[in-house]
């Protein structure tokens, strides 16, 4: 069965972009049991980790990025979901605190 991605990268954005990271967090973690291989998740999981300052969390979720993507950039990944422009220095901190190129 194929599941839509959009509803997940929509919800994680909108939580990310709130500041509600724990929702963040809970929202990736189920988008990942749904779909494992959707790096975004795995990305958004450990911005939001990183946020809220659960950095050791933050490397196991940046160590499963590194291993479905690892040339992806935090820039190309912003690019690629659509990350707006308000969102994306707050985005690529976290991103970059939890060892994301």
């Amino acid at each position: 069965m194929i599941r839509s991605t959009m509803p997940h990268i929509l919800g994680l954005r909108a939580d990310f972009a709130q500041d509600r990271y724990e929702e963040a967090v809970n929202a990736a973690r189920r988008a990942i049991q749904s779909n494992p291989g959707f790096s975004v998740a795995h990305w958004v999981l450990a911005a939001a980790l990183a946020a809220l300052g659960r950095i050791p969390e933050a490397k196991i979720a940046t160590a499963q990025i590194l291993a479905l993507g690892p040339n992806l950039t935090t820039a190309e990944t912003c690019a690629g979901i659509g990350v707006p422009t308000t969102l994306a220095a707050p985005f690529t901190k976290a991103c970059h605190a939890a060892g994301l190129p």
